[in-house]
């Protein structure tokens, strides 16, 4: 059960991920952001959407060393959060759920 929840929660967070990436492309989004996002900024947002969703794979997969992906993620993912704090704030909650939770499956 650990395992589902761990997956779903960072397969949504990587998807989530891509909506900064998009948000560097193009001003008018399907949500609204105040601040403007720098395409090399939103090469950061793709890059972490990426790792997310890797370590969403290696968890289904079984893949040794998914950790190392998971925190890779989760430290570009919280800088990412901090340079665009008044929208995503709230991402750091997820990430410390994701810290947990990866620890606790930990085999």
């Amino acid at each position: 059960m650990l395992r589902i929840i761990l997956i779903s929660i960072i397969l949504m967070h990587g998807l989530l991920h891509l909506i900064g990436f998009y948000r560097s492309l193009s001003r008018n989004g399907v949500i609204y952001l105040r601040d403007y996002i720098p395409k090399s900024l939103g090469l950061l947002w793709l890059i972490c959407a990426l790792l997310f969703l890797l370590t969403g794979f290696f968890i289904i997969f079984r893949v040794r060393g998914w950790i190392y992906f998971m925190i890779a993620a989760l430290i570009i993912s919280q800088a990412l959060i901090f340079l665009t704090w008044k929208e995503s704030k709230y991402g750091s909650l997820i990430n410390i759920s994701i810290l947990i939770l990866g620890f606790l499956y930990l085999d």
